[in-house]
């Protein structure tokens, strides 16, 4: 049976034992009230970089998972636009037509 200093102890009190891993940074902590001191602290944002590097040996299914859905929310977020109206209209003018006609002085 391990004891209590064996586990990993929150990196933000060093009081309890760990229960969450921060998405951004791996900084471990036992609480909400942890983890809002950690952001507090750090700036952290919290939310995982989808398009971090994963080095071939690292790589798991999960990252697998991640990158799919990467390219289908791109995918969506990019037929969403052809499907706009008015996105339509500005990609239809020319560069040409959206510039003032400049005249000498």
């Amino acid at each position: 049976m391990t004891s209590l200093s064996e586990i990993a102890k929150c990196d933000v009190c060093q009081k309890q034992p760990f229960k969450y891993r921060c998405p951004c940074c791996s900084k471990q902590t036992c609480s909400l009230t942890c983890v809002k001191q950690h952001k507090n602290d750090t700036g952290c944002s919290g939310v995982r970089n989808k398009t971090a590097f994963v080095a071939v040996e690292d790589f798991s299914d999960l990252n697998l998972l991640s990158d799919y859905r990467l390219l289908e929310d791109t995918a969506r977020v990019t037929d969403k636009c052809k499907r706009d109206p008015l996105l339509k209209h500005y990609k239809s003018r020319s560069v040409s037509e959206t510039l003032p006609i400049q005249t000498g002085n």
